[in-house]
């Protein structure tokens, strides 16, 4: 738990850096992409190499942390300001009941 939350620690850092550096699309685009590829990879050769699979876990989590903080933060950008406090609430709802059928 405490290198997933280290993990989590360095992409809302770098996260935040590559939405500033390179926009709203780009980074949305990046943090998919480094989060699929290694959920994609754990799938074809976790099996194969074992000892890969914790590198895999760790970027999958990585990128999918990014993703999040860049929602958190261009969500201004992506809707009118009047509508922007109660679309993160309502995402937040979303999410809450999802994490409780999860199990």
């Amino acid at each position: 738990m405490i290198i997933l939350g280290v993990s989590d620690m360095i992409s809302t850092l770098l996260g935040g850096g590559v939405l500033h550096k390179f926009g709203l699309t780009k980074s949305y685009f990046l943090s998919n992409f480094i989060s699929a590829s290694c959920c994609l990879l754990y799938v074809l050769i976790g099996p194969v190499v074992p000892s890969l699979i914790p590198f895999l876990i760790l970027g999958s989590f990585f990128g999918f942390g990014s993703t999040a903080l860049i929602n958190w933060v261009a969500t201004p950008y992506l809707f009118p300001v009047i509508y922007a406090t109660s679309t993160q609430g309502f995402s937040n709802i979303v999410s809450r009941f999802t994490t409780i059928i999860a199990p």
